[in-house]
């Protein structure tokens, strides 16, 4: 897929074609390309034989040709996303300096080192509890700010086994 820009040849056909492989959602929310995909960008090929990144043709329908020396990216760094209002034209040093700042935000992250939640005994009671009355272990994860594994680890008595 990499190389020199190829135009897009695309009949009709291809084009309804390619437009039933897409799951649109919200219109703020990522949409994502249902057809093959190689590295997590969609890829669609076409009757001509030729394969396209999907938001290669996502961006063409709704803004036009793709100026020189531009490639597509997406405001929500979604490979997968194939909603036009996420993507524009970039180049090699406005991505470089995506990168660049989205590193600095992973190691600021990683540097903050949170630990992780524990649980009281009366919280494991009671999501023993809830659990068993038809609370999802989801819900529960997400309120007591641990992971539905923990949850989960809770209510089969994997951790906390000494607890009633």
């Amino acid at each position: 897929m990499r190389g020199p820009p190829q135009e897009l040849i695309l009949t009709d056909d291809d084009i309804a074609e390619f437009q039933n492989l897409i799951v649109e959602g919200a219109p703020d929310e990522c949409w994502s390309y249902s057809g093959p995909k190689m590295q997590g960008y969609g890829v669609f090929r076409a009757s001509n034989g030729v394969r396209y990144q999907a938001r290669k043709i996502i961006y063409a329908i709704a803004h036009g040709d793709l100026p020189p020396k531009k490639f597509v990216r997406s405001s929500c760094n979604n490979r997968g996303c194939c909603n036009a209002a996420h993507l524009y034209a970039g180049d090699t040093a406005s991505n470089g300096r995506l990168r660049d700042a989205r590193r600095h935000h992973d190691a600021v992250l990683a540097a903050a080192k949170v630990l992780p939640r524990k649980l009281t005994e009366n919280e494991v009671r009671s999501i023993r509890v809830r659990v068993a009355g038809g609370v999802l272990q989801a819900e529960l994860a997400k309120e007591y700010g641990v992971t539905r594994y923990c949850i989960e680890q809770v209510v089969s008595r994997r951790t906390w086994k000494d607890l009633p």
